[in-house]
């Protein structure tokens, strides 16, 4: 059964949610609109030594190896599902793709993740004005409680990728050279 996500108070606007089970493959599909420029909202989701300010349940982020277009990150994360809680190791392979795509590929880990791919877009839509579509299929490798905690899951999943994307929004426009931007276009 596929997971909308819930109205929620939120800074950017949410112009699509969609998560459903096939499987054991978790399919997100997440498009939103956020007030702030492209340049600034890649610059914060790229800075991968700090992604730990995206999320409260991202406790570390590392770079391992790094070229102008690849990067391999170690990126540890908690959360809980019901009553069970989860530490989630992932070794990333990052690649920036042209067009402003980033295209995500998880080693396969021993005890957390069978398989993940994912894709996030970034098109500006104006000068402050960013569209970031993120699409990934997840096949965990831990027990998720049958019916309900699948749907747990599936919605925490969802809110976790929006929180993460609203927060990159509020980092990007907290830049000292945006806010002397802002400064300078309300003196005009």
């Amino acid at each position: 059964m596929p997971v909308l996500l819930p109205n929620m108070a939120l800074a950017a606007n949410v112009i699509k949610s969609f998560v459903d089970q096939q499987g054991e493959h978790y399919l997100i599909d997440l498009s939103m609109q956020l007030d702030a420029p492209k340049s600034r909202v890649m610059e914060v989701m790229t800075n991968y030594n700090h992604l730990t300010e995206l999320s409260e349940t991202i406790t570390e982020s590392t770079v391992l190896e790094q070229t102008q277009n690849h990067t391999k990150l170690k990126m540890v994360s908690e959360g809980c599902v019901l009553f069970i809680c989860q530490s989630i190791t992932q070794v990333q392979n990052i690649k920036q793709l042209e067009d402003d795509y980033i295209a995500i590929n998880v080693e396969p880990m021993a005890d957390n993740i069978k398989f993940s791919a994912q894709l996030w877009h970034f098109k500006s839509l104006g000068p402050n004005s960013t569209q970031v579509n993120y699409s990934a299929d997840i096949v965990p490798d831990f027990w998720i409680p049958p019916l309900i905690g699948s749907w747990v899951f599936q919605s925490r999943l969802l809110e976790e990728a929006t929180l993460m994307i609203n927060k990159a929004e509020q980092l990007a426009n907290n830049s000292p050279v945006i806010e002397a931007q802002n400064e300078a276009t309300e003196e005009e």
